[in-house]
């Protein structure tokens, strides 16, 4: 059986559920996501790192502890605080349940959630949003292919992210069929 391996061009569907079975997500109504294990990474990386021998036409689920999802939620004392409305540009609109990227000192950027303004003072949540969370994602492997120097460079252009001029040689020698 062939199998998804480091250096496959993959284009899928997903779906993100919680632990209770809610729909969170999905790619379904929009385009599918496209990558290449190995040299790009999926969000949450280890995604792309579950695929990994699995058939290339995978239709499941994969189920995702919060340390291979998310990560572990920080506590509270830690992922919260209070920031002023003036560390935000004047235009900037800011609402509650809006998630950015916010610097914080010693840690780079890091996700946050704006939980509540209280006037000119803002609540916000640090960390990623389902920090803490198991999360499965129903997977669609649409196409599962041997990567080529075209799709490294399509897929450089679309997501704009740097990444090696040639493309990985994968786990084990492709079949002569890679195709699905």
């Amino acid at each position: 059986m062939k199998t998804i391996q480091r250096g496959y061009l993959i284009t899928m569907h997903y779906d993100i559920y919680m632990s209770d079975g809610s729909e969170i997500g999905t790619t379904r109504e929009s385009e599918p996501l496209s990558f290449i294990p190995g040299m790009m990474e999926t969000d949450p990386p280890a995604l792309g790192e579950h695929l990994l021998g699995k058939p290339l036409d995978f239709n499941g689920k994969i189920t995702l502890k919060p340390k291979d999802a998310y990560g572990e939620a920080l506590p509270v004392e830690q992922s919260v605080g209070v920031v002023h409305r003036s560390n935000f540009g004047p235009d900037f609109p800011l609402e509650p349940g809006m998630i950015f990227e916010i610097e914080v000192a010693g840690k780079g950027y890091v996700p946050g959630m704006v939980l509540e303004i209280i006037g000119d003072d803002v609540r916000l949540k640090y960390g990623h949003p389902l920090a803490g969370q198991t999360v499965t994602f129903a997977v669609e492997v649409i196409e599962a292919r041997l990567a080529t120097d075209a799709d490294v460079k399509a897929l450089q252009e679309k997501y704009g992210v740097a990444t090696p001029p040639t493309t990985p040689e994968p786990d084990t020698p492709p079949d002569e069929d890679t195709y699905i």
